[in-house]
């Protein structure tokens, strides 16, 4: 997988939707610098994809904390997955979150928003989307 990895170091646009085990296997490279160049990959990236890859909370902050320059990003399908953003949105817990919710142009939030008040949150830091998908 590392080798497919480096050779789209100038990747602009992810997906790895439905794709659990290699999403899984990526962000885990991430938490425990397994893999140090895997840092610096992908900084260009302007759109990912994590949809319905069943994230965990740590999963979720790990990703973000190393992808700042997205401009859209989809968490559809991942329960409960909202709640953890605006919790990490409204605590300030990822530095630079609230910068890449600020630029973020599309967030696809489909069927992970619980309440009104996590959209809320979540809508406060995400001030310039240009698109929004919730259900």
């Amino acid at each position: 997988m590392l080798a497919i990895l480096r050779a789209c170091e100038n990747l602009e646009t992810l997906d790895l939707g439905w794709n659990r085990g290699i999403a899984r296997s990526l962000i885990y490279a991430l938490q425990k610098n397994t893999v140090p160049e895997l840092r610096n990959l992908f900084k260009n990236l302007k759109s990912l994809s994590l949809y319905a890859t069943q994230l965990q909370r740590s999963q979720l902050l790990t990703i973000l904390g190393f992808y700042k320059n997205l401009e859209t990003l989809n968490l559809g399908w991942n329960q409960g997955i909202a709640r953890h953003l605006a919790y990490a949105l409204s605590e300030n817990t990822v530095p630079g979150l609230r910068d890449l919710c600020k630029d973020l142009k599309g967030l696809n939030l489909r069927d992970t928003v619980q309440n009104h008040l996590e959209l809320k949150t979540i809508l406060q830091f995400c001030e310039n989307l240009e698109e929004l998908q919730i259900k």
